[in-house]
């Protein structure tokens, strides 16, 4: 087994852990019938029925059936305004706690493809739709101090289609100096905002606009990044606001009205009053969105305090969840706990089913529904069977 790795809902109940390794045919029928007879012993009729209306209702993918595309956005409006007018008014008087304060913000716009890109922890981002990036861009990154794996990871992944400029308070090592010369990038020195501006790094550079702005620079963005954007065209920022809520709403209303909205809300868990608009678990990465079968912005059960709430939460496909951002096909084991959102995801494990399409392989699975947990071994793939069974 390779890494442990686990994406949660918002408020991290509701979570998929996964331990993964390497891809094949995934057959649970016998299973299945197993699943629907505790039912039945168990007495529960409406979740039977509720799962057996499903399964008719969508049937069996057949094996020349074509890998739906990925992913297909599914936006509820009328959640969408509802959700949107409950922000608006919680934010004409916002609380002055931190974390109550980042737990009000949703996307106010949906990336369909968005993709981890840097370390799992606090220094990565998630980036929209990284393959996109255009040939001969300009890409920023504020805020280095030696830890550079997002410049290094998004070069390698635009395959060096941009230049680089990064700048920090410091000089850099000679390792960091030596890997920016080689993947096009340019260094500064001096405190952004006060003795060094992004507008002077970007004349500097003869660069008329940023594809990508990356800002930590420890409170200096409060005075630093506006001036900037009332300048230069930036196509997306990654900026971690440091400071109590009326900082954060000050600085984020300043940004609104150049053009901009968020994509993306990540808390730093090692600073209380700083916030990406990043969590790590402590067994893995933290991915702020729930995982469904359909990528969308939509109401979900959420666990806040001690009991379930109906909350509007950004939905990532499965699959695309998979391929794209774990970048995985082969998994030893995964754990499902999605309040209900597993009706819909179960069907993909069958033989010519979505997971079968996509060339996805599981060895075991561990899945809640509706208080019942169950365990389910995948007999059919030949290295399952090697690895857990003979």
């Amino acid at each position: 087994m390779k890494r442990l790795i686990s994406s949660q809902r918002l408020d991290c109940e509701g979570h998929m852990a996964v331990i993964s390794s390497s891809s094949k045919n995934v057959y649970f029928l016998l299973f299945a019938i197993l699943a629907v007879n505790i039912f039945i012993w168990l007495n529960l009729k409406q979740q039977e029925q509720g799962l057996q209306s499903f399964i008719q209702k969508q049937g069996i993918l057949k094996d020349d059936q074509p890998p739906p595309k990925l992913p297909e956005a599914n936006l509820d409006m009328t959640i969408l305004k509802k959700r949107a007018a409950e922000v608006m008014q919680k934010l004409r008087n916002p609380p002055s706690n931190n974390k109550e304060f980042y737990d009000i913000f949703i996307p106010e716009v949906l990336c369909p493809k968005i993709i981890r890109v840097g370390e799992c922890g606090d220094g990565g981002k998630f980036v929209c739709n990284p393959p996109a990036i255009p040939k001969d861009c300009v890409i920023v990154s504020l805020g280095l101090n030696n830890q550079i794996m997002f410049d290094v990871d998004i070069q390698k992944r635009s395959q060096n289609k941009c230049r680089i400029l990064g700048a920090d308070l410091s000089e850099q090592n000679a390792k960091t100096k030596e890997t920016y010369q080689k993947m096009r990038g340019t260094l500064f020195v001096g405190a952004i905002g006060r003795t060094l501006s992004v507008s002077e790094i970007m004349r500097k550079s003869s660069a008329s606009e940023a594809e990508l702005l990356k800002m930590d620079i420890e409170h200096a963005e409060h005075h630093a990044l506006e001036p900037f954007l009332k300048e230069y065209k930036v196509c997306q920022i990654f900026l971690e606001i440091h400071g109590a809520p009326a900082l954060h709403m000050s600085l984020l209303k300043k940004i609104s009205k150049q053009g901009y909205r968020i994509f993306s809300v990540e808390p730093n868990i090692y600073c209380p009053l700083c916030c990406e608009y990043k969590k790590y678990s402590k067994i893995g990465p933290f991915f702020p969105f729930a995982v469904a079968a359909q990528s969308g912005l939509s109401e979900a059960d959420v666990l806040i305090g001690k009991s379930y709430k109906k909350k509007t939460v950004v939905h990532i496909d499965i699959i695309y969840f998979f391929k794209n951002i774990i970048q995985q096909e082969f998994f030893d084991n995964v754990w499902i706990d999605v309040e209900s959102a597993e009706y819909d995801i179960l069907p993909f494990f069958y033989r010519g089913g979505k997971f079968d399409l996509n060339k996805i392989t599981i060895c075991q699975f561990n899945i809640e529904m509706k208080h019942i947990r169950m365990f389910f071994v995948n007999f059919a793939d030949e290295r399952c069977v090697k690895k857990y069974i003979s």
